[in-house]
């Protein structure tokens, strides 16, 4: 029944739990490696910036590309083409698509992609449930804070709205009263 996982290849199968791990992770992982070299790079004069920046943009074709092939293994799983991976880069559709590939389960037994992968341990399975809390926790906690940042910044606006009226309405020669 094993089944040898190849994460550089878009042969083969991955079930639902390693590609919802492997969704998150992957990410995290190459843009924190982008960040750092592209703080480290970004210290050498003249060609440091442009090499940081080369960087970022092969971190992210790495990411693209990988996501593709998760993808492609996460369809075979289920016993249909991979080629049903190009609706991951239509604007919202994709998203949608993406997450209904966490539910969908795999085909039981052999397919004629391959032989499905040894089950997933139970570490695995917490450390993926951990990541998909983690991200929802994230998300929820960014939202709040971008909503009240915006109400801060609308407050502020609305003081500096009516103290330049106030001070056109004084200059114009009218007394006001604070």
């Amino acid at each position: 029944m094993d089944s040898e996982l190849k994460l550089f290849s878009p042969e083969g199968r991955i079930g639902r739990i390693r590609f919802i791990l492997y969704s998150f992770l992957v990410p995290i992982i190459s843009m924190a490696i982008a960040l750092v070299a592209g703080l480290v790079l970004a210290f050498i004069p003249v060609i440091g910036p442009i090499l940081a920046v080369l960087v970022y943009i092969a971190a992210g074709i790495w990411v693209l590309v990988f996501d593709f092939f998760i993808v492609i293994k996460r369809c075979h799983d289920f016993d249909v083409s991979g080629w049903l991976s190009l609706l991951m880069i239509v604007p919202l559709i994709g998203g949608i698509f993406v997450l209904v590939l966490w539910f969908i389960p795999g085909t039981a037994g052999e397919n004629r992609f391959g032989k499905p992968l040894s089950p997933t341990s139970s570490g695995t399975k917490i450390f993926a449930i951990a990541l998909v809390v983690l991200s929802i926790i994230t998300y929820v906690t960014f939202a709040s804070v971008i909503k009240d940042y915006a109400k801060k910044i609308e407050a502020h606006s609305s003081v500096q709205i009516q103290q330049t009226q106030t001070t056109t309405y004084a200059s114009s020669g009218h007394r006001v009263n604070t």
